[in-house]
């Protein structure tokens, strides 16, 4: 992905244990990620609201299964980055 890119994720969680809930409540907050990126996020128990998102990838993993939707705020909306990653790390894209 290049520089410039603004994007947005929300991932739906199903399948986790009370401790794996836990734990991302506590790593969905406002933290440096390095590399001159910010993450912020905020926790719910809803599901994403899909609505002008790009698409997105299902990894199940670790007995849970994660769905990441996309957008791309600024700078694009070039989906080939988010689906080949998802595919390289042996994800399924999901069209939106």
């Amino acid at each position: 992905m290049t520089s410039g890119f603004t994007f947005r994720v929300c991932i739906d969680y199903t399948g986790l244990t009370s401790d794996q809930e836990n734990l991302l409540r506590m790593l969905c907050s406002n933290h440096d990620a390095g590399a001159s990126v910010t993450v912020g996020g905020s926790y719910t128990k809803s599901k994403c609201d899909r609505t002008g998102t790009l698409g997105g990838c299902r990894i199940a993993s670790g007995g849970f299964t994660q769905m990441i939707w996309y957008w791309i705020t600024t700078g694009g909306t070039d989906i080939t980055p988010y689906r080949d990653s998802c595919t390289t790390v042996g994800g399924t894209w999901i069209p939106p």
